[in-house]
């Protein structure tokens, strides 16, 4: 027969799990920005992460909460970046 202490989680763990379960969902809802962005403004990926990160910057905000909105639709979508004249292809 045992006290029930063995069977206790740590709660040291339950912060852990917490905290990767946390992460993973932040780094999807960032993943799926990206997606969009790049989908919807025919950019790199690259480009709609440094969108993303422009925004996150300029509102003092987290990266997974600016893709949050922007997936919500919460947000406008950012301005594309200038395109540099070298850049353009002749049709």
């Amino acid at each position: 027969m045992t006290d029930g202490v063995e069977n206790r989680r740590d709660p040291r763990k339950v912060l852990e799990d917490a905290s990767l379960s946390e992460m993973t969902s932040e780094s999807n809802v960032v993943y799926q920005a990206i997606g969009f962005l790049s989908e919807v403004l025919q950019v790199p990926a690259d480009t709609a992460l440094s969108l993303l990160q422009e925004q996150a910057r300029a509102a003092g905000a987290d990266l997974s909460h600016i893709a949050g909105e922007v997936i919500a639709r919460r947000r406008p979508l950012p301005p594309l970046p200038p395109v540099s004249p070298g850049t353009l292809e002749e049709t």
